[in-house]
């Protein structure tokens, strides 16, 4: 059956424009970034679930290009929650209401690091090759989860971008 006279109207949905940014204002390209309706399950870690299992498809995640910059259109109404992940820094996130703010900076910074030297049981003598865990203790335990690592030749490791919080080496 055809009806004559229908109006069909379709929103556009909100935009937003930015850029990732290290914590000294140079731009991170090659970020990934993505979004989600504020509030909504998952925080961060919905965002990162949104990436791996394609949310560029439905365009919920971009990555940045050479100048750090990034854009998403047919956004809801309401905030969304912006998330920029790299492998160089800590992921960062940020609350926007594209209504109120249409071009938002999001600054990723590198975090912190521990690193050391095994040495053997004379104290001196570096081992390589040694396994090396990284066990986050406390509140930090949820955001770093174990790493592990083994020594260079001089018997060297290093654990990098981490959160703020308390952990525990282990050789």
């Amino acid at each position: 059956e055809t009806k004559e006279g229908v109006v069909v109207s379709l929103r556009h949905g909100g935009s937003i424009s930015g850029r990732a940014l290290s914590t000294q204002g140079v731009p991170v390209p090659n970020a990934s970034v993505s979004w989600q309706a504020a509030g909504s399950a998952g925080g961060a870690m919905g965002g990162a679930f949104a990436r791996m299992t394609g949310g560029a498809a439905s365009n919920t995640a971009t990555t940045t290009d050479a100048n750090g910059q990034f854009h998403f259109d047919g956004l809801p109404d309401g905030k969304v929650t912006l998330t920029a992940d790299h492998p160089d820094y800590l992921e960062a996130s940020r609350d926007v209401d594209p209504a109120q703010e249409t071009s938002v900076d999001i600054s990723m910074g590198t975090g912190g690091a521990i690193s050391g030297m095994v040495v053997s049981s004379d104290g001196r003598t570096p081992v390589a090759g040694a396994s090396v865990v990284l066990n986050a203790e406390g509140d930090a335990s949820a955001f770093g989860g174990n790493q592990s690592t083994r020594t260079d030749g001089a018997g060297g490791f290093l654990f990098e971008h981490l959160q703020g919080g308390r952990f525990k080496v282990t050789a």
